[in-house]
């Protein structure tokens, strides 16, 4: 795996040059991917048949090349199968390993939705994704940042900072046509008329900026009309 990311950052065509190889990317998504949720770590050399990180930092890695390489991720089936992790994960008390997982999970989130990409996963996500923020809420009431944290509490606040740059890259797309159809707009805010209150309270308490881009813009009106 480590290879595969050396290979993938060192140039576009050679990122592409990876995905252009169908038979090596099954073999990723078989082995490292689309494997059973929860699963112990691997013990010894052997790695195969459980989730690794480095397979979704891959899949990141290679989107980035371009947005031909990314549709080509999505159609198949790679981002499906790393957002069940998300859903996977929150429905237990996450550990250390499983939050790493899912930081990478949001990581590439973030870069597919550079690309007008999963937009409608916020509507397939939407019970996990709001008890995530529930999770987040619960967990800044009782910890504040400070120095000789826990990698497990610095884990929390990175999954902070990528659930609000996720936002951010959606906020940015959806205003742009060229990435998205201005039409949409209204629908896709529509469909998580449920989810925007709680959106509301946490980037206005964690992240005031884009609390006022998302709800005061012209492009936002249905946000704030849900409120």
């Amino acid at each position: 795996m480590d290879l595969l990311l050396r290979i993938a950052r060192h140039s576009e065509p050679a990122a592409a040059s990876i995905v252009e190889q169908p038979e090596l990317l099954a073999e990723v998504h078989s082995q490292f991917i689309k494997v059973p949720w929860p699963a112990k770590n691997p013990t010894g050399a052997d790695a195969f048949g459980y989730p690794h990180r480095k397979a979704v930092k891959l899949l990141r890695v290679l989107s980035q090349a371009g947005n031909k390489t990314t549709f080509t991720l999505l159609e198949q089936g790679f981002f499906g199968s790393c957002l069940r992790y998300l859903v996977a994960v929150i429905t237990r008390d996450p550990v250390t390993e499983s939050l790493e997982l899912c930081l990478e999970v949001f990581r590439f989130w973030k870069v597919m939705a550079g690309y007008g990409y999963g937009m409608d996963a916020f509507t397939d996500l939407l019970p996990p994704l709001t008890s995530w923020l529930k999770l987040l809420h619960e967990f800044n009431a009782t910890t504040k940042p400070s120095q000789g944290m826990s990698p497990s509490t610095e884990l929390y606040f990175e999954v902070q900072a990528l659930f609000i740059g996720l936002l951010e890259e959606t906020a940015r797309v959806i205003v742009d046509p060229s990435c998205i159809d201005p039409s949409q707009v209204s629908q896709f805010w529509g469909n998580l008329s449920t989810f925007v209150p709680s959106v509301a309270l946490f980037l206005k308490e964690y992240a005031p900026p884009l609390y006022c881009v998302l709800f005061s813009s012209d492009p936002f009106q249905i946000v704030a009309g849900s409120k």
